[in-house]
């Protein structure tokens, strides 16, 4: 299971990423633009571009999907993940 702290390291590694406070929550962003929290209860919420989450949903069936509409696959949807599956 990985951590909320190697979550933070790996987040952290990226280009350009920087942590801020989003509604107390861990949050992890480039150019101002959110990709990642880290929920109280272990939950990390993704986004992605529907084209790389669709690869994604290949492989790991089992992701709470949102937002996603399969006509768009250019547009931004999210994902939330629970702590163990990462």
């Amino acid at each position: 299971m990985v951590t909320a702290d190697e979550i933070r390291s790996i987040a952290l590694s990226l280009p350009e990423t920087e942590e801020h406070d989003h509604w107390e929550k861990p949050s992890f962003r480039v150019r101002s633009k959110i990709y990642a929290v880290i929920q109280p209860d272990g939950v990390v919420h993704i986004s992605f571009f529907q084209a790389f989450l669709l690869l994604i949903l290949k492989h790991q069936a089992d992701l709470e999907r949102h937002y996603e509409d399969p006509q768009k696959t250019d547009e931004p949807c999210d994902i939330h993940v629970a702590a163990g599956l990462i």
